[in-house]
């Protein structure tokens, strides 16, 4: 409030009202007194009518917020990096469900921007139909000869690199033992502090609810989840 703009009038009548509203009020005031009578002299009832009216009046000011998928994501994502790396043991990899073909592409889109907005490097994975040792080829950009030789280069690529592995779509895939795969590559995240090692990286898994809740007693426990209706319309 501006005092110079209160005019020597306003003073005289609110000194009036003052003393008028403070008349059997017993002094010192408290806070919450003080308040009722400002609120009084102003011609509230009290200092509750006049906030909740004051309330009211701003929220016919506010504009209209949209709801922006790529910034909800973008926030999510950001978080668990960022305790992964204040934690820097039992680090959280991030599971996305989606529900359906069109879930897929739209959440696999939503992380995309929402990497690229975060300015992290990151390798996304269709494993739909791949073989374990074609993911492994996705992950570290060239042909692997062997499994083995797959799984020891995907390893190095988690622990020492600033990637971000997307894969979507591992239940699809044509691996004989798709939850012990998945297990293998969050455990390497998860297990990295026995060496020492903070790993720059995460890995983001985008796959069915089902696969999640049928396998929860194996993989649950290392995953930060969450759902469409946090990042979607």
């Amino acid at each position: 409030m501006n005092l110079k703009s209160v005019s020597l009038g306003d003073v005289k009548t609110l000194a009036k009202r003052l003393c008028s509203h403070t008349r059997d009020v017993t002094f010192p005031l408290t806070h919450s007194s003080a308040l009722n009578v400002v609120s009084a002299m102003l011609g509230y009832r009290n200092y509750n009518t006049l906030r909740a009216q004051y309330s009211e009046s701003q929220k016919s000011k506010e504009p209209v917020k949209k709801h922006n998928d790529c910034s909800d994501m973008e926030s999510f994502l950001s978080r668990v990096f960022d305790l992964n790396k204040i934690c820097g043991a039992n680090m959280q990899s991030i599971y996305l469900p989606a529900f359906c073909a069109a879930q897929f592409s739209s959440t696999e889109t939503s992380v995309v921007n929402a990497l690229k907005s975060l300015g992290r490097h990151f390798i996304l994975v269709d494993a739909w139909g791949k073989s374990e040792r074609d993911i492994y080829s996705a992950i570290i950009g060239k042909s692997v000869k062997t499994i083995s030789l797959g799984w020891r280069a995907t390893r190095e690529q988690l622990l020492l690199n600033d990637t971000i592995v997307v894969l979507s779509g591992i239940s699809q895939s044509t691996i004989n033992k798709k939850v012990g795969f998945v297990r293998g590559l969050i455990k390497t995240l998860d297990d990295a502090h026995f060496e020492n090692i903070i790993p720059a990286g995460n890995l983001i898994f985008i796959d069915s609810p089902s696969f999640l809740e049928k396998n929860w007693d194996v993989i649950g426990a290392y995953f930060a989840v969450s759902g469409p209706a946090y990042y979607m319309t």
